[in-house]
């Protein structure tokens, strides 16, 4: 009995080449698929950094100009009559800032339409930890010419690094992009301002590019947080 051998089953469409030219192709295509989520991923990257660094730059816009605002407005009572003493900075919103210098006057108020006509507003969202403004009369600034005087001044505590960066920048403090956050004291006392001052804090170790700055950016020496510091008065 003989036995038969079956041949091979063939596929006259396929070869051995064109089979390896397929392969090929494929991975060809995962490498050009792999580049091109590479440069998405770059590309979005670069995206959020440019978000990041726009809303720390209009963060610190809005810092500048409100705390400007609130200078503005001080000046103002002192110009009706009132001394550095009688300013308060009572208000609906955070206890702590009744000054009994100002004696029930209404017109010695930052926050009331008879005196300074300011409405209280709350830091920019994300621009610190969201500690609110804290206004005192516990700070000497060494490079103002104060001579060891208090000033009465606004402080913004625990700002992020990249807000205080734009702060300082727009004000030109430091060299370089971005200007550097300069040590300041080893711990600040949070004492609100009610018609009485102390030398509790002192920026003394600042740099000279502060001289004659009324607000600026620094970081605290212990704890390495940043604050965000404008005189309101300067005695």
């Amino acid at each position: 009995m003989h036995k038969h051998r079956v041949p091979p089953v063939s596929y006259p469409y396929i070869n051995k080449t064109e089979s390896g030219n397929i392969l090929f192709y494929i991975l060809i295509a995962v490498v050009m698929f792999g580049a091109l989520s590479f440069a998405i991923s770059q590309n979005n990257r670069g995206n959020v950094g440019a978000l990041t660094k726009e809303k720390n730059n209009l963060a610190a816009t809005d810092i500048l100009d409100y705390t400007n605002v609130l200078a503005s407005a001080v000046v103002q009572l002192r110009l009706r009559g009132y001394d550095n003493t009688e300013i308060s900075f009572e208000n609906d919103t955070v206890s702590g800032y009744t000054n009994p210098n100002c004696n029930g006057d209404t017109g010695c108020l930052v926050f009331h339409p008879d005196g300074g006509g300011i409405v209280w507003s709350e830091p920019p969202a994300g621009s610190n930890d969201g500690s609110t403004w804290l206004f005192t009369g516990t700070t000497v600034v060494e490079q103002t010419g104060s001579d060891g005087t208090p000033e009465l001044a606004v402080i913004l505590p625990h700002v992020t690094g990249g807000v205080c960066q734009e702060i300082n920048k727009k004000l030109s403090i430091g060299s370089g992009d971005p200007p550097p956050i300069l040590n300041g004291l080893a711990s600040l006392t949070d004492t609100k301002f009610q018609g009485t001052y102390s030398t509790d804090n002192t920026l003394g170790t600042l740099s000279s590019e502060h001289a004659g700055k009324s607000a600026f950016c620094f970081s605290e020496t212990a704890s390495g947080q940043n604050y965000f510091f404008r005189t309101l008065i300067a005695r």
